[in-house]
């Protein structure tokens, strides 16, 4: 796919985010069909004059010139500029969880459907913003805690022990962890064990079996499930590029 004059490869779990007022077309081939969902929608409704505008959908093909001035008319938002253009669902596992909710409401509601899933999503919009660009943890006891994963991700957790340190109990431990990261300790854990995981496959000789000895695991297929699941490709891939 490419987004103006940027090229994304997508595989599954990708997830794109096309902000309005951005050309961009889809590529597939027979080796390579394209399976997607894709989702159109209009959040902030402008007025001109008073009235506001009929909305415009309009596809451009390949054989059509692009025509800037069909868009429909889409105020300026922030966020919706530095929210990323291409993510992948594992490394967000929350995401999922959250949109597919949506779906549902949409289905099931009658009157006021789109204002409703309109804010729903714009709501999930922002909140995948303060995911992916917001401010840090800012919790002195969880940042502890999140150094320690970062340091040693091979290490398993043991929740008792962090509840000690930070003298939290465990319901308000995971509660204020989730709030500060976005992700419960589990997930944060395997993300920081997938993030050296990418390092060591790409940066050292190590092989994969190796490479999954160092970060605590005893079983290079579970390895393998979990990097997949992660970055949607096998970490001999990784190796080969």
């Amino acid at each position: 796919m490419t987004v103006e004059d940027r090229s994304y490869r997508v595989r599954k779990g990708t997830l794109l985010f096309v902000a309005p007022g951005r050309p961009h077309a889809f590529y597939s081939s027979e080796e390579e069909p394209l399976r997607s969902l894709n989702v159109y929608f209009d959040l902030w409704p402008t007025a001109a004059g008073g009235e506001a505008p009929p909305p415009i959908h309009r596809f451009c093909f390949a054989a059509e010139p692009y025509q800037a001035e069909l868009q429909t008319a889409t105020p300026p938002c922030a966020e919706l500029e530095l929210l990323p253009e291409c993510s992948f669902l594992g490394s967000y596992p929350q995401l999922p969880e959250l949109l597919e909710p949506i779906v549902q409401i949409y289905d099931l509601s009658g009157r006021y459907r789109n204002e409703t899933v309109g804010s729903l999503l714009k709501g999930r919009l922002l909140y995948w913003y303060d995911l992916t660009v917001a401010k840090p943890a800012a919790d002195y006891r969880i940042v502890a805690i999140m150094e320690q994963m970062e340091l040693h991700p091979e290490k398993r957790i043991d929740i008792d022990a962090w509840c000690e340190k930070c003298r939290l109990g465990k319901s308000y431990f995971h509660m204020l962890f989730k709030k500060e990261t976005g992700l419960s300790p589990q997930q944060y854990l395997l993300k920081m064990r997938m993030k050296k995981a990418l390092v060591r496959l790409q940066e050292s000789n190590l092989t994969v079996t190796a490479a999954a000895e160092s970060l605590g695991y005893s079983s290079i297929h579970y390895f393998s499930r979990q990097f997949a699941a992660f970055y949607g490709t096998p970490p001999s891939e990784v190796m080969r590029r």
